[in-house]
């Protein structure tokens, strides 16, 4: 029950997972980042949901709307998509 503290671990955690990544002054595309530092579709959707239900929990219904589409468009698993849809309608 300590929504605030998930929300600044959940941004630690997003920005950590940014698909651009700094290198010096120059920013890196995801395109050059190793593969095996990338993230699965399927978790980024799963971090993205979190936050979406932290901010949910929080009642800041704009950010939470925003974490949402972004596990929709990363997420294949059509459950997952019908039901990220469905909470999308309910927040508009």
């Amino acid at each position: 029950k300590k929504t605030g503290e998930a929300e600044a671990v959940m941004g630690l955690l997003i920005s950590e997972i940014d698909p651009v990544k700094l290198v010096g002054k120059k920013k890196l595309p995801e395109k050059y980042i190793p593969k095996n530092e990338r993230l699965k579709p399927s978790q980024l959707s799963f971090i993205y949901a979190t936050a979406a239900h932290i901010y949910l929990k929080q009642e800041k219904y704009n950010l939470a709307a925003a974490r949402l589409k972004v596990a929709l468009v990363s997420t294949k698993n059509k459950p997952k998509r019908i039901r990220y849809n469905y909470i999308l309608g309910q927040l508009f």
